[in-house]
């Protein structure tokens, strides 16, 4: 949401910008690294193991 209102705002500062985009990035790299173990979890389970809610 920073991120987004920093590009929106003309007056932002370009190093804030930056700095949330680095921010956004790191955010996506660690998303996909944990989508990734999860994959691999779930194909040498051969199934998705059910996860009590709480």
């Amino acid at each position: 949401m920073q991120r987004l209102a920093a590009e929106a705002g003309t007056a932002s500062c370009p190093d804030r910008r930056a700095e949330l985009q680095r921010t956004h990035e790191h955010a996506e790299t660690e998303h996909r690294a944990r989508q990734l173990v999860l994959n691999s979890l779930i194909d040498r389970l051969g199934y998705v193991p059910k996860i009590p809610a709480g």
